[in-house]
């Protein structure tokens, strides 16, 4: 996963999303490759999906999605 920097702005500048959300305190995911995302819904339906923090374990968010009923659409 790539680190996101926080660049110098200007004083009068306004803050970029990944600053904004920093400073809210919202979460929020970067590197997803929406197109694929898109295909392979139209594809293959909606999915289940599981987004966790604190962690790196992709096992582990597989097994939560899964404990989810199946979704419909």
């Amino acid at each position: 996963m790539e680190e996101n920097v926080r660049p110098i702005m200007a004083p009068r500048s306004r803050p970029s999303l990944f600053d904004f959300a920093l400073d809210d305190e919202r979460p929020g995911i970067a590197g997803v490759d929406t197109r694929m995302l898109t295909i392979k819904t139209r594809v293959t339906g909606a999915m289940r999906a599981c987004l966790i923090t604190d962690s790196d374990d992709g096992d582990e968010a597989v097994h939560q999605a899964r404990q989810h009923p199946r979704l419909s659409g």
